[in-house]
This record gives structure tokens, C-alpha cells and sequence, in this order.
């Protein structure tokens, strides 16, 4: 799991603030605008600039959705597009699944230049006199990572040099607090429950893992602070059935370690103890069919994510749809009883083992009607729901993707290329390592005989590379999205060794 925002960003999209009956005009007004298109632009570039968080954050949300080449971030580089090679076999990349949306194909910016925005800011920066102001409008538009090189390049075209050094530092300075170096750990396999689409519960399936020991864990946390990691998420199995857990806990609050969590929310008084005692940054709690349908198991869920939140812990109810039949409302329901403002969906994929249980490449597009009540639902009852795994933006209904740009999911799922594909390694009792859940064929040896995650990484590094830019469908060749590498499809867990370079970087001494 990747927190994706900090604290800080999350106060500042989302601001708690009362709002007069001027300022609900102007949102209401903006909307309106919005629902006409690109024309609305200029109108909200000058929110933007603006002195009102409320009208800020509004005006932002609204650009993700009308501007999805200048949010969504390239993940490569113009020069290392995706390239089918030209033997590349029919199991391998899956046929066409539906016209693309016209919000994609015929987006009226210029998808190589985004000349259209660069202009419009530039304008609106021309227009303002104060230091301060033009300061605070170049950092907010540090958030179009997709045309951050497009607007650099033209505010120094302007005349607008220090503007564009500005720009250059919010966006690094975003980046390092959206994502900063942190490591994710399962400190025991072991969980309560069984579910068959968990991408973790099956990709060991010859072996009865045991968990870390206490040599194990004190290498770990030595190995981070050597390489100065100040982050880890804590992950599994069920990671509260570690048997040293409230210890572990206790041990990185001491080390001014931060952490984050995902559990089942079956979670025994004295780990629960532990969180409370010492907070975790986030903590996203996984509601599986077999607690939803279980009472006793229900309630025990119900009562340990109100106890979070009594807490003012930052919690999150994450669930998967494994069929387009399944009742995605009553996962919504189940958020607003424990008192969670947030739903991460996801549907499931496959781990490297191909032993669980997951929707296949051809059946995605099936769940579009699902996602449309979800969404649908959830903006009437003032709820956020965001993605947690990749998903075909084509194969998402306008207003779900819509919901899923404004909201921004859509810029953050698979962060894997950030950092030299040392943002999101998953380690596990043994210390052995893989790229992500989704990847997560292990290397041979310990992370901690690794030169820091940068090493680390390199591991598989190649291996990730080219599964990114190998495209899921035939579409993502001309789709503009796809060729500029702003969405990946689904998970890369999709993409077959085959279609790919072999994954025996796996199993190279660093």
C-alpha cells in the first residue's frame, strides 16, 4: 500500500472551511462551466491564482478531469515509448476492448506540447503583479505532472525564468512528500482469514512461512537507518498476528520511524493497543466477503476502524471486486457505519504464481457498470472513493472517470517507476524482497546485503521497465494516453513473461 498524500496535501485539497453563499455560487458556477469543457480553462487557471483555498481546490479538481494529459504523470520518457515487438504473439496483448472514450481521443490540447495550458498560465502569471501570488499559482501547478517539462520550457520562453526554476522545485518537493523512500514489510504471513484473490496468501504456496525473527527485524531496521529510510508500511499476511507487534511498534516509534498499516481489521486488544498508543500515518483496512457476510467477524471490524477513528487516526476501508455482480454499495454502507470517509477499490490481478483468484485482461471492461453506482453513490453521499490498483481508463464510464481524475487516484496508482523502481519494494519474513505485491517473484538474496533500494531495485529493475511499456491491449497503441505512458492499463502482474524481458534478474546476486 502507498500513501499516496501527505497530511499537509490532504488539508490542502481538501479544506475543512465554512463557505458563504458568494463562494457556494462560485463553485456551483464553476461547475457548470466545467460541464461544458476545455472552454472553462481560463476561468479556472484563474481560481487557481486566487486567494481562496476552497475556490483553489475546486478549480483543481475540476482541471484533473478536463485536463487528463497534463495530470496524469509520464511515465517514460517521449524517446522510450511503448513498442510492440513485431512478433509479439496473440496471448500476449489482448484484442480491442471498446472505442475509446472521446475525452481521450479527441482532447483539443496538444498532447506533445500542451501549448494550449502553457500559454494560459503564462498569461494568468503575466496578470499577476504580486511576487507572493505568482509564487503561490507556479507551486499549485507543480500538480500537472504530466506538463511540468512543457510549462518549465515555456515560462522560460516567456521570459519567466525564475518561474520556471520555481515550478522545478514545487514539483521535486511534491514528489519527495507524495512519495518518499520507504519500504513495505511483512513481518508474518500468516492471516485469519482465506481469500481466494489475495495476491499475497498464494504466491508461496509449497512453503509454511514463518515469521521474522528478532535477528531478522533488528538487520531490517538497521539496514534502513544506514540508508537513512524513515518510512515502512507494514503489510502481510495479517501483520498484527506478528507475535512481537506491539514491540515493533513501540521499536519504530523510538527510532522516529514513521509507519503505515494494512490489516484485515480483525485486530486482537493488545495490537489495536499498540497503534493507539503509537499512530500510524495511515492505516487501510481491507474488508474481505468473509468478514462482510460474517457477523460476529463484521462486527469485530466495525469495531476496531471506530476505535481508529475515535483516535483520529487516518483510516481507509479498502475492498476488491472479484465479479460485476458483487454489491459494491454495500462496501460503501459498511464505510459510512464505521465512520471512514474514504473507499480504495481495486480489482483483483494476478500474482507472479497465477495461484489466486483474478479478473482476467478480457473481463474488465464488465465491471464498468459497477463502478458507475459505486461512483454514482458515493458523490451523493459526500464520499471519496479512489483507486488502489491500475485499471483501463477506457474501460471506466465518462463520470467514473471523471470521479477518478478530479480525485487524482488515477495520477497516483502504480508508482513503481518512481525513483529508479525503488518506491514500492515489499519485504518479506526472510528479508528476501520483490518489486511490488503485484510483482512479487522473490529475489535470492536479503535486501540487507543491498547498497540501499536503489541496488535493490536493480534487481528487477529491467524486468519492470519493459512490462510498463509493453502495452495490456492493442488500443493503448494509439490511445494518447497510452503512447505517453500516463496510464499503464491494468496491473503489470497482467503482462506475460513472454511479452517481456525474462524475470531471471530476479535471481542475480546484487
Amino acid at each position: 500500500m502507498q500513501t499516496h498524500i501527505s497530511t499537509e496535501q490532504r488539508q490542502e485539497l481538501r479544506p475543512d472551511i465554512e463557505t458563504n453563499m458568494e463562494t457556494m455560487a462560485a463553485l456551483l458556477a464553476m461547475e457548470r462551466l466545467a460541464a461544458q469543457g476545455v472552454a472553462a480553462v481560463p476561468n479556472l487557471l484563474a481560481h487557481v491564482a486566487g486567494d481562496q483555498p476552497v475556490l483553489v481546490h475546486a478549480a483543481m479538481r475540476l482541471l484533473f478531469a478536463l485536463l487528463p494529459t497534463a495530470t496524469l504523470p509520464t511515465r517514460w520518457s517521449a524517446g522510450e515509448a511503448a513498442i510492440v515487438p513485431p512478433d509479439i504473439s496473440r496471448e500476449n496483448i489482448q484484442p480491442l476492448v471498446q472505442p475509446l472514450p472521446a475525452w481521450i481521443r479527441d482532447n483539443p490540447f496538444n498532447l506533445d506540447e500542451h501549448a494550449g495550458l502553457c500559454r494560459l498560465c503564462a498569461e494568468q502569471l503575466h496578470g499577476l503583479p504580486a511576487a507572493a501570488s505568482r509564487t503561490r499559482f507556479v507551486q499549485r501547478l507543480a500538480l500537472f505532472a504530466g506538463a511540468k517539462h512543457e510549462l518549465s520550457a515555456w515560462f522560460v520562453s516567456q521570459g519567466l525564468a525564475s518561474e520556471a526554476e520555481e515550478l522545478n522545485r514545487a514539483a521535486a518537493a511534491l514528489a519527495a512528500q507524495q512519495y518518499p523512500q520507504q519500504i513495505s514489510f511483512s513481518p508474518s504471513m500468516r492471516c485469519q482469514l482465506h481469500c481466494s484473490y489475495c495476491i499475497a496468501g498464494a504466491d508461496n504456496p509449497t512453503s509454511a512461512e514463518q515469521e521474522a525473527d528478532e535477528k531478522q527485524l533488528v538487520a531490517l531496521l538497521t539496514w534502513m537507518e544506514k540508508y537513512r529510510l524513515t518510512r515502512l508500511g507494514l503489510t502481510g499476511g495479517e501483520p498484527t498476528l506478528y507475535s512481537r507487534f506491539p514491540q515493533l511498534i513501540s521499536r519504530l516509534h523510538k527510532a522516529g520511524l514513521e509507519y503505515y498499516a494494512a490489516s484485515n481489521g480483525l485486530v486482537e486488544e493488545p495490537a489495536l493497543a499498540a497503534i493507539l498508543a503509537n499512530p500510524p500515518l495511515c492505516i487501510t483496512l481491507h474488508l474481505t466477503p468473509e468478514v462482510l457476510y460474517a457477523p460476529s467477524a463484521y462486527q469485530r471490524f466495525t469495531a476496531t476502524a471506530r476505535r481508529l477513528r475515535q483516535a483520529g487516526i487516518y483510516a481507509i476501508l479498502r475492498c476488491n471486486f472479484l465479479s460485476p455482480a458483487d454489491d459494491a454499495l454495500a462496501y460503501l454502507h459498511s464505510a459510512q457505519a464505521c465512520g471512514l470517509h474514504e473507499l480504495r477499490i481495486a480489482i483483483p490481478m494476478p500474482n507472479s504464481q497465477r495461484g489466486n483468484s483474478f479478473v482476467d485482461i478480457d473481463q474488465l471492461a464488465a465491471f464498468a457498470p459497477l463502478l458507475h453506482r459505486l461512483v454514482q453513490e458515493a458523490e451523493k453521499q459526500g464520499m471519496q472513493v479512489q483507486l488502489s490498483k491500475p485499471f483501463p481508463i477506457c474501460c471506466m464510464p465518462e463520470q467514473v472517470a471523471w470521479h477518478f481524475l478530479k480525485n487524482g487516484s488515477l495520477a497516483c496508482v502504480c508508482p513503481s517507476y518512481l525513483l529508479g523502481f525503488s518506491n514500492n519494494l515489499v519485504v518479506y519474513p526472510d528479508l528476501h524482497f520483490s518489486a511490488c505485491l503485484g510483482l512479487n517473484r522473490r529475489s535470492r538474496q536479503p535486501i540487507t546485503t543491498c547498497a540501499g533500494p536503489g541496488a535493490a531495485a536493480q534487481v528487477f529493475a529491467p524486468d519492470i521497465a519493459s512490462r510498463m511499456r509493453s502495452p495490456i491491449m492493442t488500443q493503448c497503441n494509439t490511445c494518447p494516453l497510452g503512447v505517453r505512458g500516463q496510464c499503464v492499463g491494468a496491473c503489470l502482474s497482467y503482462r506475460p513473461a513472454a511479452a517481456c524481458a525474462p524475470f531471471s534478474h530476479a535471481h542475480k546476486q546484487d
